[in-house]
């Protein structure tokens, strides 16, 4: 009588010959994303997965942009790298997503420096799209070794991006998860550079508005320098980004005046410092 292999022998009772594949468990299946009861593999198990490339492709990219409400969900959204901007930068691993940038390591191919490339994924959100030309404006205003630098602006694909130096890193939000506390020498360093960073913001007139430790990154020579400055403000603009019943910023770092939407200066800066 025929009966089929159930791993354990061949047909009429002999085992399989060597050539024949052995079957995999359901459960086995099932745990690899397989739907089918009956899928097999050669002799050595499942195939090993190719490890995850994390570059784009060279016609387009696709990122999971976080979108803030009751829950954390993301979205996707695909935009197309023209050959224009191929021809400029060599796009490679994402570093970062907030909740409108995204941020990848890139090549400038004319003069093979690393540089950092923030997209602006939703580019139909029209307070989105300000805030992240503002951070272009405030950025381009300001030279001072403790803020980063901003080297070229442009749009692909219709969506704004700002290219600026490439950090080593860490921030200091990521070094304080390994260190509680940090050396008095450490601590004093890191506190005149925020400083002297946020007095070159004050001296064209900006006021950063959301000072915390995840938007303060360290370079190379472990210079401590001020990043995302999306929510900054010109003291003597009368441009507002925050909607009624809205206040943009971290909580935990923010001074009561611009909490509560009242005029801002750079004290709020000093206040988020502590």
């Amino acid at each position: 009588q025929m009966r089929m292999a159930d791993g354990m022998g061949g047909m009429n009772g002999l085992p399989p010959p060597p050539e024949a594949p052995a079957r995999a468990t359901v459960g086995t299946a099932r745990r690899l994303g397989h739907v089918s009861q009956h899928t097999c593999y050669p002799p050595g198990g499942p195939p090993v997965p190719a490890p995850m490339n994390m570059k784009p492709d060279k016609e387009s990219l696709e990122v999971a942009t976080l979108v803030e409400g009751a829950t954390e969900t993301r979205r996707s959204t695909r935009l197309r790298l023209t050959p224009e901007f191929l021809a400029v930068y060599d796009l490679g691993e994402k570093l970062g997503a907030g909740s409108y940038g995204t941020v990848f390591a890139a090549v400038a191919v004319a003069t093979g420096r690393k540089v950092a490339v923030k997209v602006l994924m939703d580019a139909t959100n029209a307070e989105q799209n300000e805030r992240f030309q503002r951070e272009a404006r405030v950025l381009r205003a300001i030279e001072h070794p403790n803020v980063v630098r901003v080297l070229d602006v442009g749009t692909v694909s219709g969506h704004p991006y700002i290219v600026t130096e490439l950090l080593e890193g860490p921030t200091l939000r990521a070094l304080l998860r390994k260190k509680e506390k940090l050396p008095v020498e450490e601590a004093l360093a890191l506190a005149r550079d925020v400083l002297a960073g946020r007095e070159g913001c004050h001296q064209v007139g900006v006021v950063h508005r959301d000072l915390k430790p995840a938007n303060i990154m360290f370079d190379a020579q472990r210079r401590a320098r001020l990043l995302d400055l999306g929510l900054a403000g010109l003291t003597s603009s009368s441009e507002h980004l925050t909607r009624a019943g809205t206040m943009l910023g971290t909580p935990k770092y923010m001074a009561p005046e611009l909490a509560m939407g009242g005029t801002v200066d750079g004290r709020a800066d000093l206040y988020a410092l502590g």
